[in-house]
């Protein structure tokens, strides 16, 4: 099994560990966000700090790329737990999502057709599969490509993390 993949399970799996933890204790869903946020970095900073051992001529290219195929396995397993997640577990999250946005409707003057559109929208919005791919996937791969970015220009720039790490 190849390096990569097993840092990105490894640290997906605490991340999802630490969400399954955070919606047993009722404790605010930014909670895990954080913490997937940390595990990201990690599984990146450890995977390419392993490569870059293993590869000591590799330049900021090289490692660049190898933070960016953890972060998106990384990515991609998260993803995946969300859906699951969201459309089995926590099944109620969206309905109570929609019922918030309906109390606050309730409040505005809307035409019928006002409220159809809206009605469809939640719908589209308050999905387990576009929560899981929109709002989940596309911005952990911006933060991953933006972590490898930092740990690969750190890596390969700084000669303190790269005599220490060689």
């Amino acid at each position: 099994m190849d390096n990569k993949f097993t840092i990105s399970i490894a640290f997906a799996i605490f991340g999802m560990g630490c969400r399954m933890l955070v919606f047993m204790m009722g404790w605010d869903v930014s909670v895990s966000t954080q913490l997937y946020f940390l595990f990201l970095l990690l599984a990146i900073f450890f995977g390419v700090k392993d490569y870059f051992k293993s590869n000591p001529e590799s330049n900021f290219g090289k490692l660049f790329k190898q933070g960016a195929q953890i972060g998106a396995l990384f990515s991609l397993f998260v993803s995946m737990f969300t859906y699951v997640f969201y459309r089995f577990i926590d099944t109620t999250f969206f309905a109570d999502q929609k019922a918030e946005r309906w109390a606050q409707v309730d409040k505005m003057k809307m035409t019928a057709e006002q409220l159809t559109n809206f009605q469809s929208t939640m719908d589209i919005i308050f999905d387990p599969f576009y929560h899981s791919l929109i709002t989940t996937m596309v911005p952990f791969m911006a933060l991953a490509l933006t972590y490898a970015l930092i740990v690969g220009g750190i890596l390969s720039k700084v000669p303190f993390f790269a005599r220490n790490f060689k």
